[in-house]
């Protein structure tokens, strides 16, 4: 179901990028505009949802999505994904090193290989968006992410079946917007 959404939401993007701009004059708000209307229609709103505000918010941590076609949005996008990666993958090892509950750390334990996959996806993604090929870049930016958004859900759905609050909350959620973010930026690198 989360692949179907995904691609849904990628060619919904396409679409909405081919009706407002073109590749090359595809800003930040246009982009952001679009994000936030799809992604927040009436009865959509939960914790994952992409707002503007979280649209242009991620994207102005990197200076250069200032004056970025749509190719440069999913670079800097893909940038901002992986660093974000690695910082909760230093502050699951952190907790793995203080916990003492071993569901709990058995939970930690499958959220630090769902964010190493995750890694492997995001540098897929750089390599595809990186090409030379625009067919490419969209299999190799649009595949992985997939696998990306399905391995951090796999994360929070460890601590739920444990019955225990999940310590990575805050980050899986703010990650799985990046994600989404990311997933639509590239749907339309075609």
């Amino acid at each position: 179901m989360k692949r179907v959404q995904a691609i849904a939401s990628l060619l919904f993007l396409l679409v909405c990028s081919t009706s407002t701009s073109s590749v090359s004059t595809t800003t930040v708000h246009d982009v952001c505009q679009c994000i936030a209307e799809k992604d927040n229609k009436p009865g959509k709103h939960d914790e994952h949802s992409i707002s503007y505000d979280d649209c242009v918010k991620f994207f102005q941590a990197d200076k250069g999505s200032a004056t970025a076609n749509i190719y440069g949005l999913a670079a800097i996008a893909t940038k901002i994904m992986g660093e974000t990666a690695k910082s909760v993958a230093d502050r699951i090892a952190h907790l793995q090193a203080s916990e003492e509950d071993k569901q709990r750390l058995a939970c930690l334990d499958k959220c630090a290989e769902e964010y190493k996959d995750a890694a492997a996806g995001i540098r897929e993604v750089a390599k595809g968006i990186a090409s030379s090929d625009t067919k490419k870049r969209l299999g190799d930016a649009a595949m992985p992410l997939i696998m990306v958004d399905d391995a951090l859900n796999i994360c929070e759905e460890e601590f739920k079946m444990i019955h225990k609050p999940s310590p990575l909350a805050t980050e899986n959620t703010k990650f799985l917007k990046e994600v989404g973010i990311t997933m639509y930026v590239t749907g339309v690198l075609h």
